[in-house]
């Protein structure tokens, strides 16, 4: 029996291990998680107790244990780790170091857009961040965004209006990230998309298109709901793909999955912001599988396991909304407690919700965390929004009787924001 090694235990990784076991693939995770902390130790044939920073001790094991693939879900820390041990095992990977630099590093990914024109923020440019004679002559327009090159999840990152407020962004950069660039660039104003593209022999199929919508009323963002039911994809393709697949070409993508992350600004146009080349944290390839008929989970076990996709394999890309949609709905918490159990009901999985754990029995909680994620598929987007309603009445996040869940409930904004006239 083929043997698959998971390295570590997001929540993507529940997902990976169920579609390989069902291909009869023997299930392996590996990280210094416990058993009790672990949705993916707990379904998979196997797991070690083995960090995933641990390589040789890993590569020793993979060579006993007779390992055909390796994988991991949706972090870039245990890219970085999969990378490490198939170079050490020569089992395959669907990248190499070459090309993910530049999912860990934002500045060389700005570069490549600037080098074949895919649209990005005017930045600005100099040897020496520190110098204040060096920003002098950069004659910025603020506002601005400062932001270090290679940390995630808006570490790092601030906005200035003035010179003031730049230094301080500068040195605040410096004190998060080791590396001297940084970058700086005209601050955006709009809405952000995610475009998700398969790839087979270097070239790519736009699979999925989604919109980022955040609570409202919160301090700072705040992303809430991953959604496809958006009529902006057609505006996306027009304005920005085929510069956009030109970028990743140029940065090496031959296989697997890659999303862009993409900003709408109020010029009305997208503006490339990052790419990642690995599943999104919330999974939201899942519920996306049945609007676009392609299981973005199977083509990367695939990939792992050692099998090269042709671009006959390809799905057909998608260049306009069609109708039926799906979305991630992020379950946060709004106060501080200690989650004693969730509540799922039979209507909620009658109507086709999926929930994905993040969060455990016993966690300590603060206000905006996420423990759980809702993955819906529905027939339009009104449809969407009733779904989103029965997942707000029906599911809950208890702490003793109290229900710690965060609703999303702003559906007129949801609606605005989704479409254009």
């Amino acid at each position: 029996m083929k043997k698959l090694l998971i390295l570590g235990s997001d929540m993507g990784t529940t997902y990976i291990i169920q579609y390989a076991k069902n291909e009869n693939i023997y299930t392996i995770v590996s990280d210094d998680r416990t058993f009790e902390r672990s949705y993916a130790k707990q379904i998979a044939d196997e797991y070690w107790m083995i960090s995933t920073t641990e390589i040789q001790l890993l590569a020793e094991k993979c060579r006993k244990e007779e390992i055909s693939g390796i994988i991991c879900g949706a972090s870039d820390f245990n890219t970085d780790r999969l990378l490490e041990l198939s170079e050490a095992t020569c089992l395959p990977c669907y990248t190499n170091f070459e090309t993910w630099k530049y999912s860990r590093n934002k500045g060389l990914f700005k570069h490549i857009c600037e080098k074949v024109g895919a649209p990005v923020a005017q930045g600005y440019y100099c040897q020496d961040y520190r110098n204040p004679a060096e920003i002098d002559k950069l004659d910025i327009v603020y506002p601005v965004v400062v932001k270090p090159v290679d940390l995630s999840g808006s570490r790092g990152v601030s906005y200035c209006y003035n010179r003031e407020e730049l230094n301080v962004a500068i040195d605040k950069a410096y004190r998060l990230s080791v590396n001297p660039e940084l970058i700086i660039e005209r601050k955006l104003n709009g809405k952000e998309f995610v475009a998700y593209y398969a790839v087979a022999e270097g070239e790519l199929s736009l699979f999925a298109f989604h919109t980022v919508n955040n609570h409202h009323g919160v301090s700072g963002p705040c992303d809430v709901i991953d959604s496809t039911a958006t009529n902006y994809l057609d505006l996306f393709v027009q304005d920005c793909d085929s510069k956009l697949r030109s970028a990743l070409k140029q940065c090496g993508v031959r296989d697997n999955i890659v999303w862009v992350q993409l900003l709408l600004d109020e010029d009305t146009h997208f503006y490339v912001i990052e790419i990642g080349q690995r599943f999104g944290g919330d999974m939201t390839v899942v519920p996306f599988s049945k609007v676009n008929n392609f299981n973005a989970v199977k083509w990367s076990v695939e990939c792992a396991m050692g099998k090269k996709h042709t671009i006959s394999e390809l799905p057909v890309s998608q260049n306009r909304f069609h109708g039926p949609c799906a979305c991630a709905y992020r379950i946060r918490v709004n106060k501080i407690g200690r989650i004693s159990g969730f509540t799922e009901t039979e209507h909620m999985s009658n109507n086709g919700i999926q929930i994905m754990y993040s969060g455990v029995k016993g966690d300590h909680v603060f206000p905006y965390r996420v423990v759980a994620t809702a993955l819906i598929n529905a027939d339009s987007f009104k449809d969407l929004c009733r779904k989103i309603k029965i997942v707000n009445d029906e599911f809950k996040v208890l702490s003793g009787d109290e229900n710690l869940m965060m609703k999303y409930e702003s559906f007129e904004v949801f609606e605005k924001e989704s479409f254009h006239n």
